[in-house]
């Protein structure tokens, strides 16, 4: 448990300097985190119908049957990408699981649905980008994910991503514990 406390009093820490990165405004079509995720999408618009096979990888890295989508699971999950599983394996093999999870742990937790947004680089690359549609907003949480992952930080905060989403939405209540 002391692992858990001390990556939540170190995403504190980090809170406010991505708290100063994340804009839930109208997205920049042509914005350089969506060009950072080209590439990493391989379902395209289909990919809301593949988070259920995306969560499998969470669940073994987690070591679980069923996903809970608890602070106690989601700070757990930290801990393994920041400790247990190198960095570049991270960035390389879990990113779309990563995207599929925070999603849906933000979905599970405060409601919201999946929806698809096409951008197109300067170069004609097509992505598609997951957004969650939340109380009438579209919130690019992507962006950040790929920001973290991008960094040169030894950390990569799974928790961090939520909780900024949270806490820029002004989400009130706490999480449910396992």
């Amino acid at each position: 448990m002391l692992k858990y406390s001390l990556a939540l009093v170190i995403t504190s820490m980090m809170l406010y300097s991505l708290a100063n990165k994340l804009s839930l405004n109208k997205i920049d079509q042509r914005n350089m985190y969506n060009s950072i995720f080209e590439g990493y999408n391989p379902y395209g618009e289909k990919f809301p119908s593949e988070v259920d096979n995306l969560l499998l990888d969470i669940k073994k890295d987690l070591k679980v049957n069923k996903l809970s989508f608890s602070e106690d699971e989601i700070l757990k999950l930290t801990h393994i990408y920041d400790e247990e599983i190198d960095r570049e394996v991270v960035k390389s093999e879990k990113t779309l699981s990563i995207v599929a999870y925070i999603g849906s742990f933000f979905i599970s937790n405060h409601g919201g649905k999946w929806k698809m947004q096409r951008t197109e680089s300067i170069n004609g690359i097509v992505t598609w980008i997951p957004l969650i549609e939340y109380k009438g907003r579209d919130i690019n949480y992507v962006k950040y994910v790929m920001e973290d992952l991008q960094e040169s930080s030894e950390f990569f905060m799974v928790y961090e991503i939520y909780a900024v989403m949270k806490n820029r939405l002004n989400i009130k209540g706490t999480l449910p514990r396992e």
